[in-house]
């Protein structure tokens, strides 16, 4: 039993000389909390840096949005001139078509009652 006993206090002073070297800080709590804290504010940043590399894409986004935009709008604003040019141009032949069918007919009926 006394041999028991010298084992178990031999073994219980080895493990407290032990502590120092096995790093006590993992039995302190405050010291866990810091590197928690630590380790936390590595991921915010992480998170931060994250988040502006994506709101710079989406500037960028928009910014490349509003140039197409802009592009378009010149594009549909030429069309649609180039196809009133081309209303008014078929309108204007289609005025002298009509004005030769009245001109041929009044010779025709003037033929007729000759």
């Amino acid at each position: 039993m006394l041999s028991r006993m010298k084992l178990w206090l031999i073994g219980g002073l080895l493990a407290a000389s032990m502590l120092p070297m096995a790093g006590c800080d993992a039995l302190n709590p405050h010291r866990f909390c810091e590197a928690e804290l630590a380790d936390t504010k590595a991921q915010l940043a992480q998170t931060q840096q994250l988040a502006n590399n994506l709101q710079a894409q989406v500037r960028q986004q928009r910014a490349e949005l509003d140039t197409m935009k802009k592009v378009n709008a010149t594009n549909i604003r030429r069309e649609k001139e180039q196809a009133l040019t081309q209303i008014e141009a078929k309108r204007e032949q289609l005025e002298q078509e009509r004005w030769d069918v009245d001109r041929i007919r009044a010779m025709e009926q003037a033929d007729l009652e000759q």
